[in-house]
């Protein structure tokens, strides 16, 4: 009975014995369900060397990686380097404690002045958040353990986010144009990884070999902090840069390199924060002997050159082999303005222009790489003109050229008439379809044939009052005086218009009349009618006279017909007396006549005046 009590007991103990020390480790197994805290494997911890009581002695901590720490009425000191508002999370754990077993130990996080920033006392297993303020750089935290008794402990100190480096900066030192390092791709456009900026604030150059007229895209990606790219031509000057702000990345496009030679590329912490980074480089490479306008190495087998767009370039020309010479042709109307320009040039090429008799127009032999160029103005004649380039340094490469025409705009005065036969007394349009010539075109003269003046609108209208067949002349004058007449014919039909004189209207019985004829006889030939009302047979003249043997009022009518079958008819009246006369009107007898002679009469007695002969009632 005794010894059941005993073994009772000592089982009791060992079930005490076992709570007690599986409650930290329960305690750690809740922080790391909750707080998803890294296993750390044996080989990554790592073990404090003292001393490390103070700010310069601080030891550097790597995130993610377990550190073993002992304190003895001591304090600890370490350091990390933080982002602006970098948060990061301290796991503390007691291994060893001689002291109180539930001793506190003061956690404080620092700036790189030595100000504190927060502070904590964590206990045994216990996660604590601090934060970083504003601006990056180094951050200090310190472990503190007064208690009585040793005290060994493990600290985590967790960063989200962060990359740890897995093999070394093989491409450090490189801190200014000097030791920059040179950067031979694998393969176009593959990362270059594992880069760092270390220590804090640290500048990285890199130097790459390009031809003329490649290209290079540079990306700098993956950042930890605000870093910026930048690029520089061989002599070391500013092609451009990136500084897209935070961890953006940062991208440099430079196309068609101006010269060949060794590029350098920077990259800079502008958040002095020691960090990993990735760059990518892709080069694409001009290409020489692409250049399908060969060959053209003489006048006779120069490559006619026909324009996309007036100015656009003519690119990837060679001269290959060492020595060519390269002839092309180019169409120009008289009085054309042409501009060459050979540019992007790897040695000292030149530059000519010849006429069509193959005799020199200009040349441009600028030394080195300077760009030639030729200016003509005002072409002597139509034709074909040459270009030729050539290498005066015995020197194979690609080259480009661009060309410029401002044609010479010829004035055509080419005109269209709405109709060209018309009837007299008709209107005309006319509208100019031509060219002008060269801008603002000084004159638009038009001449429409008929004696009327000239008009000089662009689109004018005309009345042809006159029969006939006559010449519209248009002359254009343009802005370099150069002109251009054009003519068109018009045939005005002539409409027939009967209308004639009367020597006397008013005549006495046995007097003759004359009639002339003053209208339009139209087409001839024109035949003529007049009927002179008192029954006589009629007259076919042009122009008649007639004998009226009785009194009385009569209608002498012209009836005129052309060739064409048009007719035009016309009527006048003419008064025949007997010799009497009341009020100085021919009193008129006859049957046909009484009714005017009572009108005569009524208007004499209204006016109180009648005669017979010379005396007045």
């Amino acid at each position: 009975m005794v010894k059941r009590r005993k073994y009772f007991l000592i089982l009791i103990f060992i079930i005490g014995f076992l709570c007690i020390s599986l409650d930290p480790l329960i305690e750690l197994r809740k922080g790391e369900l909750n707080r998803k805290i890294l296993i750390i494997p044996e080989s990554a911890i790592t073990f404090d060397t003292e001393p490390n009581n103070d700010f310069s002695t601080a030891v550097e901590v790597i995130p993610n990686i377990e550190w073993e720490g002992f304190a003895w009425w001591d304090i600890d000191f370490y350091n990390i380097s933080l982002n602006p508002s970098q948060l990061i999370e301290i796991y503390f754990e007691f291994t060893e404690n001689t002291g109180p077993p539930e001793g506190l130990a003061p956690l404080k996080i620092y700036d790189g002045d030595h100000n504190i920033l927060n502070s904590s006392s964590i206990e045994v297993g216990e996660f604590v958040d601090l934060t970083a303020n504003s601006t990056s750089g180094i951050y200090f935290f310190s472990v503190e353990y007064y208690n009585s008794g040793d005290c060994s402990y493990n600290l985590t100190v967790i960063v989200p986010g962060w990359i740890p480096p897995t093999e070394p900066d093989i491409y450090e030192p490189n801190d200014d144009f000097s030791s920059a390092s040179s950067l031979t791709l694998d393969g176009d456009g593959e990362p270059i990884e594992q880069l760092t900026i270390d220590p804090a604030g640290e500048v990285d150059f890199y130097s790459i070999s390009l031809n003329q007229r490649d290209d290079i895209s540079i990306s700098l990606w993956n950042l930890p902090a605000n870093y910026d790219l930048a690029f520089f031509y061989p002599n070391q000057t500013l092609v451009s840069e990136s500084t897209n702000t935070g961890t953006a990345d940062d991208e440099i496009n430079y196309e068609n390199a101006y010269v060949s030679g060794t590029y350098y590329i920077r990259v800079s912490d502008s958040d002095n924060y020691a960090g990993v980074y990735n760059l990518s480089i892709q080069v694409i490479e001009f290409g020489p002997g692409e250049d399908d306008l060969e060959p053209n190495d003489d006048f006779g087998s120069a490559t006619p050159l026909t324009l996309d767009g007036d100015g656009e370039p003519i690119e990837q020309l060679t001269i290959d082999p060492t020595g060519e010479v390269d002839f092309y042709t180019i169409d120009l109307n008289q009085r054309d303005d042409i501009n060459i320009i050979l540019w992007n040039l790897p040695a000292n090429y030149d530059l000519a222009l010849f006429y069509p008799n193959q005799t020199l127009v200009s040349e441009s032999t600028n030394l080195g790489i300077a760009d030639d160029e030729i200016n003509y103005d005002n072409a002597y004649a139509s034709g074909a003109y040459f270009i030729r380039v050539s290498d005066s340094e015995n020197y194979a490469g690609a080259y480009n050229l661009s060309i410029w025409v401002d044609l010479n705009e010829i004035p055509n005065a080419e005109f269209t008439v709405n109709s060209t036969l018309i009837d007299q007394g008709d209107w005309i349009s006319c509208t100019f379809t031509g060219f002008p010539g060269d801008l603002p075109t000084q004159l638009y003269q038009w001449n429409f044939g008929d004696g009327t003046m000239n008009t000089t609108i662009e689109d004018p209208t005309h009345q042809y009052l006159l029969a006939g067949e006559f010449y519209i002349t248009l002359t254009i004058i343009d802005e370099d005086g150069e002109s251009s007449v054009s003519t068109q014919i018009i045939d005005v039909n002539a409409i027939p218009f009967a209308d004639f004189n009367i020597n006397e209207s008013t005549i006495q019985e046995g007097d003759w009349i004359s009639c002339t004829f003053i209208g339009n006889s139209g087409d001839l030939p024109t035949t003529y009618e007049w009927n002179f009302g008192d029954s006589i047979a009629n007259v076919t003249t042009q122009n008649s006279t007639h004998q009226y043997l009785t009194s009385g009022e009569f209608q002498i009518t012209l009836t005129i017909t052309d060739e064409d079958g048009e007719t035009s008819s016309l009527k006048k009246t003419i008064i025949v007396g007997n010799g009497v006369f009341i009020g100085g009107f021919p009193l008129i007898f006859g049957i046909t006549s009484l009714i005017g002679t009572i009108l005569i009469l009524c208007r004499l007695i209204k006016k109180n005046k009648l005669s017979f002969g010379k005396k007045n009632l």
